[in-house]
């Protein structure tokens, strides 16, 4: 387990295979660093470039001020020297081997009674004991992933890489694994960085993000601080702001903007550039719907709307709105069945002033 205050610092130019010039930008302590972004955009090339798979052109990578790549130094030390765990979308379990065989492998040059010492209390951090003399083509997919873990952090490495680790999952494993794997992760005490393309994983296992998109880093920051306020339109949709509305800025008083879109004015806090174009970013949570404009809820912003479509989403409802702009709400299935919602009904949406996201256009 890395002692506290082990710290990784990246920042390198690599030219994939592709051709694609990917430009890494990565710090992190102890805690969960999210690579975000679509399909594509270099995440696991960066992954590869932090493991010594992938060697950069420039840049400098570091772990605890120690370098692990300098262009500068000629310093480039192979995955071994860098003490990195890895576990990539393949969990590339060995089917010749039990479940304690394979969380063990990693340990076999070490004495046997310190081996089986460690296997066991890897076992049972992940649940795993009754399952120690399994073959791997009899887990379930959690199973698998549990040991494919376990396996990682046996060896108790000083970094841990993970690459779209739920991703070979079912969507209802999934959903029932990220709080578990999140609260692993902490337990481990390492410093974490994880490649996903998925929202909800990205905002449950997470502690930092870095957004990436066509191999450039867009934003870094906590996870809250981007996903709520997106650093331009381009980070709101990568991040899943549903609602990116063109506005223009037609009076500041007090730090506060009035900002105009299609006809309806909103307020929102200040842009601090003062600009007057600008994109008015929505997300579709912090929409509220009331049959009433005394609907008891104190936003300040009420106005007007139409309701386009009302789609189920498991506990939630998406529900498209015609307010002269779309817009996107989501709201539950009560709240969606109190308002009686139908394609067609007329009603106000509410968005309190700190919801209303304002970022130059």
């Amino acid at each position: 387990m890395s002692p506290p205050g082990q710290r990784l610092v990246a920042a390198f130019t690599l030219r994939h295979r592709s051709g694609t010039t990917i430009d890494g930008s990565v710090e992190t302590g102890n805690g969960v660093v999210v690579l975000y972004g679509p399909s594509g955009c270099g995440k696991t090339t960066v992954l590869r470039a932090l493991a010594g798979l992938d060697r950069p052109a420039t840049g400098r990578i570091a772990f605890d001020g120690g370098p692990w790549f300098d262009a500068a130094r000629g310093i480039d030390l192979p995955p071994q020297a860098r003490d990195v765990g890895m576990l990539g979308q393949d969990l590339a379990l060995f089917p010749w081997l039990d479940v304690a065989g394979n969380v063990g492998y990693a340990l076999r040059r070490l004495p046997a009674a310190e081996r089986a010492a460690r296997v066991d209390a890897a076992l049972r951090r992940f649940d795993l004991e009754s399952l120690a003399r399994r073959m791997p083509a009899t887990l379930s997919g959690g199973q698998q992933q549990r040991v494919a873990l376990a396996r990682a952090l046996v060896r108790r490495p000083r970094l841990l890489l993970l690459d779209e680790p739920l991703s070979a999952l079912d969507a209802p494993l999934r959903a029932l694994l990220r709080p578990a794997l999140r609260r692993w992760l902490v337990e481990t005490g390492l410093p974490v960085v994880l490649v996903t393309h998925d929202h909800t994983e990205a905002l449950t296992l997470g502690d930092g993000i870095v957004v990436m998109e066509e191999g450039r880093v867009l934003q870094t920051g906590t996870v809250a601080e981007v996903f709520s306020r997106p650093a331009d339109a381009r980070v709101a949709r990568i991040v899943g702001t549903e609602s990116i509305l063109c506005g223009e800025v037609i009076a500041v008083e007090a730090g506060l903007a009035t900002v105009e879109v299609a006809g309806v004015r909103l307020t929102a806090v200040a842009p601090p550039d003062g600009g007057r174009r600008v994109h008015v970013c929505l997300r579709a949570e912090e929409v509220v719907l009331l049959r009433h404009t005394d609907g008891g809820v104190s936003a300040r912003n009420r106005f007007p709307a139409t309701v386009r479509f009302v789609v189920p989403e498991g506990a939630l409802v998406r529900v498209g709105l015609d307010a002269g702009f779309e817009l996107t709400a989501l709201v539950t299935r009560a709240a969606a069945e109190e308002l009686a919602l139908l394609p067609g009904e007329r009603l106000f949406a509410a968005v309190k002033v700190p919801a209303v996201h304002l970022v130059p256009r």
